[in-house]
């Protein structure tokens, strides 16, 4: 749109660089003298520079390079000053920001965990409760068998191994303790007048623990008689607390191999999310891929549900679009299967949740996409009141309408006529936008697949995160499945590998430390335009006199 009016603090560095350029250029040149123009283009993002030299090459002779490579290095010097006593008063004013700031992603940890092969999860959310007061321990206390379950098995088994060994060690000690109260009578645990010892005591405490009916240590019946109901009464509790520390046991072992939970290992999502904007409509999904290693034996009523960790510790759900979750979101993942998501002005991932004309939703979870195909229309017309799919239906009734009006002469009040009311132009949501939005608001993102393993017949879980790192942007999964000797075959290397065009590549580079954007290129390689952040204007213009110098330089030589 024609050179735009520069900031006084850019002026004056422009100034200052084209001063040393043109004094060692200018002076030595004849004819058209050397014009150079600076052209700033704000954006959302950066300040973008195109750079104009309207020098001709002839007019420049070939003694001047000695003279440019000085100017080059005076301007850096000068850079380098400016610079450090910018980043000064920044850091006193408390205004300090660079293009290498931590994303909300990187400066929080994982809500699940990620840790296996392939980049898959445990299926853990590492929360904690950092309050353990008695209330919390009453609350465990009454859940006491799964939280026992929820421990290894490394740890769970050699408590309750110790604990039945506790027992049998505790009725030893009762079967010394009663036949020391009867020493005058023989009750069959050990001679009259004699006690019995420790180690015949644990032994019949032992036998009685595991079997039934090899008798007492003295060899009599005095079990059935009555001169000794002691005896009894302590091998009939043992007898009672055997019996229900071996169900318990069984039961223990039985929930802890058979849960269904483990199952869920096999089920792989991709290590990678992608996020493009799709060429036939450019509207802009989300993707992941699942698969099921066991996948000749299928998970039964798999679905999947996805959600999104905000900066206001909220876990927000995302619509899903395919497969379709108003019909359960249901998905058969012995094939890898691609789950997509459409980030329009109701997803979370979206800059923009406030669009016009558009009914609110009272905190319904909706979807821009049923909106178009007349499932839920949700722009209304502010006149008539009549709903619509998209803007341009709205536009073709407001038209038609406010023809019919005007064709009829009908003199509706300006607030009840159509041919007022003036429909605003929607700009399409950019990639850009949505990857600044989720850099600065988005902590993770998590999927959740649920099923029933058909041979135990549990119900599971597989979930697997995304931070900011884990996306990429305008990618797209590369094909894994193929026929191999009349069978059908998932390549598991390929089900995570992703091909982006290369005039994309750029998208998914980490932005370096911006000294080193302008300040650390070499001669000859292409200049970083578009790096620097809003605030530092005068590097801006510095940049743009050096770009401008070295195609004068580079036309010289």
């Amino acid at each position: 749109n024609g050179p735009a009016r520069m900031p006084s603090s850019l002026s004056s560095l422009h100034h200052d660089s084209s001063s040393i350029i043109n004094s060692n250029v200018n002076g030595n040149t004849s004819g058209r003298s050397s014009q150079n123009s600076v052209r700033i283009a704000p954006s959302s993002d950066f300040i973008t520079h195109e750079v104009s030299n309207h020098a001709d090459a002839d007019d420049i002779t070939p003694n001047n390079n000695m003279n440019a490579d000085h100017a080059t290095s005076e301007l850096q010097n000068r850079i380098r000053q400016r610079r450090a006593q910018q980043r000064k008063q920044q850091r006193q004013s408390g205004r300090v920001k660079t293009s290498s700031m931590k994303s909300l992603s990187a400066a929080w940890p994982r809500l699940v965990a990620r840790g296996l092969p392939y980049g898959q999860s445990p299926n853990e959310f590492t929360v904690k409760n950092n309050n353990r007061n008695r209330g919390v321990y009453q609350l465990y206390l009454l859940n006491w068998f799964h939280v026992l379950l929820r421990w290894q098995i490394y740890f769970s088994l050699p408590l309750l191994l110790a604990s039945w060994t506790t027992c049998i060690l505790i009725f030893a000690g009762v079967y010394i303790a009663v036949d020391e109260r009867n020493k005058d009578i023989d009750c069959g645990l050990g001679d009259p007048g004699v006690p019995i010892t420790w180690g015949a005591a644990f032994a019949f405490s032992l036998e009685t623990c595991t079997t039934v009916g090899y008798g007492l240590p003295g060899s009599t019946n005095a079990f059935f008689e009555a001169n000794c109901p002691s005896v009894q009464l302590a091998i009939y509790a043992q007898m009672t607390w055997s019996m229900m520390f071996n169900a318990f046991i069984f039961a223990f072992f039985f929930v802890a191999l058979s849960k269904s939970e483990s199952r869920s290992s096999q089920v792989v999502f991709s290590d990678r999310m992608v996020i493009h904007t799709e060429s036939q409509d450019n509207r802009i999904y989300a993707k992941v891929r699942v698969f099921d290693l066991d996948s000749s034996h299928g998970v039964v009523e798999a679905h999947i549900r996805i959600y999104a960790f905000t900066k206001d510790f909220k876990l927000e759900p995302l619509r899903v679009n395919y497969p379709d979750d108003d019909m359960g979101a249901t998905l058969v993942p012995s094939l890898p299967i691609r789950v997509i998501h459409q980030i329009d002005h109701h997803s979370v991932l979206s800059p923009r949740r406030r669009m016009p004309f558009v009914a609110d939703a009272r905190g319904l979870l909706c979807r821009s996409a049923d909106s178009e195909a007349c499932n839920r229309e949700e722009i209304i017309c502010p006149i008539c009141g009549e709903s619509y799919g998209t803007y341009d239906r709205l536009r073709a009734h407001v038209a038609y309408t406010a023809k019919t009006e005007e064709d009829y002469d009908v003199n509706f009040p300006r607030h009840l006529s159509h041919r007022h009311l003036r429909i605003p132009e929607i700009r399409q949501l950019t990639l850009n936008e949505v990857k600044q939005h989720i850099e600065s608001n988005i902590s993770e993102v998590v999927v959740v697949v649920e099923g029933i393993d058909p041979q135990a017949s549990g119900t599971f879980q597989a979930l697997q995160s995304y931070k900011y790192d884990d996306i990429v942007w305008e990618g797209k999964f590369r094909k894994c499945l193929s026929v191999d000797n009349d069978k059908f075959t998932v390549n598991m290397e390929k089900l995570h590998m992703i091909d982006v065009p290369d005039h994309h590549k750029h998208l998914n580079e980490v932005v370096v430390e911006e000294e080193s954007n302008y300040l650390g290129t070499k001669e000859g390689d292409s200049f970083p335009i578009g790096m620097i952040t809003t605030e530092s204007p005068g590097a801006a213009a510095a940049m743009a006199a050096m770009a401008s110098e070295r195609d004068g330089s580079s036309k010289r030589k």
